[in-house]
Parts: C-alpha cells; sequence; structure tokens
C-alpha cells in the first residue's frame, strides 16, 4: 500500500455529498468551467510536503489548499496567495500517518486560512514534531483565520466515498462546479503515465483529463503535474467550494441563527442580523 497520508472517510450523516442537495443550497450551482476543462491556468504555485527526510503526511491538507488557493485565484478573491498548510494541518490534527479529507475540509471551513509566511515549511524545521506546531495552535493566528471567514465562506462535499460509486461522469461534473481532490496510488509510472498499484494512500488535486486516456494532476511531490491512467478508480474524491461571505459571521454563528430561526425566537433575529451586517 502506498501510504503518503490519505486516511478514508466514512460517510456520517453531517456530510455533504454529491447528490444531496447541502452544497448547492449554500453555494449554488453554477458551472464555472465548461466539461470540467480550464483549471489548470489559476494553479497555485508548487508546494512540496517533504524536504529531505522530513515526510509531513499532510497530503489531505495541501491537496485541499491547493484547490481553494486555485478557486481564490479564480473568483479574485483577497485572500493570501499561499496558505500555511501547518496551520490547518495542526487544527485538522494531522498525524505522523496523516489524516482524513474530511478533516482537512473541515479546518478550512471552520477556522479559515492564514498566509505561509506566518508559519512556513522552512528549512529550520528538522522534525514531524516541529512542523506540526504550535500544539495547540496561537489564538492570534486563529483570529486572523477568522478575519478570512468573516470575508469568505468554504465549503466541501463528497463526490463518492468508496471506489465502486467511482465514475468519470461524476468527476467531470465535479469539475465543471470547483475544484475537486482525490485519492490515488502513488506513485507507479510507466510510458508517460502514472499507474494504479495498491489501495489509494495519497491525495491529490485533479486539474483536468483526457477523456479515455489520463486524468491531470497536481501533485505534492515532484513532479507537481502528473498524467495518472484513465481506468485508475480514485477511491474517494472530494469537490470544493468558496464564496463571499454577506453575513461576516462565522460558520459556528450561523448554526446559532439557523437554531434561533427553527425554534422560533424572533425576536432575537433581527438583533442578530443587524449586528453582523452593520444596519
Amino acid at each position: 500500500m502506498s501510504i503518503n497520508g490519505f486516511i478514508p472517510d466514512k460517510q456520517e450523516d453531517h456530510h455533504w455529498w454529491m447528490g444531496s442537495g447541502r452544497a448547492t443550497r449554500n453555494f449554488g450551482n453554477t458551472e464555472l468551467m465548461s466539461l470540467g476543462h480550464g483549471w489548470k491556468p489559476y494553479l497555485p504555485k508548487k508546494e512540496i510536503q517533504k524536504k529531505g527526510k522530513l515526510e509531513t503526511s499532510f497530503c489531505t491538507i495541501f491537496g485541499t489548499a491547493n484547490a481553494y488557493e486555485t478557486l481564490s485565484k479564480f473568483k479574485g478573491f483577497d485572500l493570501p496567495e499561499n496558505f500555511s498548510e501547518r496551520y490547518n494541518g495542526v487544527i485538522a490534527q494531522i498525524t505522523p500517518t496523516g489524516g482524513s479529507p474530511h478533516q482537512a475540509g473541515e479546518s478550512f471551513r471552520l477556522f479559515g486560512v492564514i498566509a505561509d509566511e506566518l508559519l512556513p515549511f522552512s528549512d529550520k524545521l528538522k522534525s514531524w514534531e516541529e512542523y506540526a506546531s504550535p500544539n495547540p495552535m496561537l489564538e492570534e493566528f486563529i483570529t486572523l483565520g477568522q478575519e478570512n471567514l468573516r470575508k469568505y465562506r468554504f465549503g466541501h462535499e463528497f463526490i463518492h466515498y468508496q471506489e465502486k460509486d467511482f465514475t468519470p461522469g461524476k468527476i467531470i461534473a465535479g469539475l465543471g462546479r470547483g475544484p475537486v481532490c482525490a485519492s490515488v496510488s502513488a506513485w507507479r509510472e510507466k510510458d508517460g503515465l502514472y499507474r494504479k498499484f495498491a489501495p489509494d494512500g495519497h491525495w491529490v488535486q485533479v486539474v483536468d483529463y483526457k477523456e479515455g486516456e489520463y486524468w491531470e494532476l497536481f501533485d505534492s511531490y515532484e513532479p507537481v503535474l502528473k498524467r495518472y491512467e484513465w481506468y485508475a478508480k480514485f477511491e474517494q474524491a472530494k469537490l470544493y467550494f468558496l464564496d463571499e461571505n454577506p453575513s461576516k459571521a462565522l460558520p459556528h454563528e450561523i448554526d446559532y441563527l439557523k437554531w434561533l430561526l427553527s425554534t422560533g425566537q424572533w425576536d432575537k433575529v433581527i438583533p442578530w442580523i443587524r449586528k453582523r451586517v452593520g444596519f
């Protein structure tokens, strides 16, 4: 088995998944890229998850960050050009064996992002414990992340959970609506194509495809652009969303508003809205 940090998720009732309608209700159903082609010009600069002998196992964070950075660049949003993977990885409680895509996605949705320069993968870091720090995360960094959350909303949904549910059509449909990440078997190459040789153990961004021939991937190992055989089934895949946050509310505050509405406490709803939108 190729293990580079991907730990698969099991479906939970609170997850968003393709077909549940939850992402559509929150982010709409707009096609951003015709037939799923066109994300490549918006890719962020490459970042590698391993330096020397220091393997971070943060692939679910690197892949997720790449997806959100791609979408931020495409939409012209005022977010850091390069997110700190250390920030989100510590919050997601990534371990030396890795973490799940849902853990990774929730760290962005609930805690936002900070600039990489604040917590970089510097050459001074010599151990995994040094890389995965500070733990717990500093309040000053969490405050910065929340400042970005008051401007933008992050979302993510599963395209599928199990290899048996994979279809190319689902991945292509996802790529039409936003950046997609998927699990892969890393890495074995033959005749210019990387091929599945073991259960998936790595998480990457799916950038594009040539139908019937290959998937184009953006990876956190060199070479960062890879062609992956078309008939290799991704065991799990996720679709990512990013939009402006007109309410200026944090996710837990939105949950509180939904509770007020569901319990009929109308006298508290208008003051809540006025406090956050400034009227």
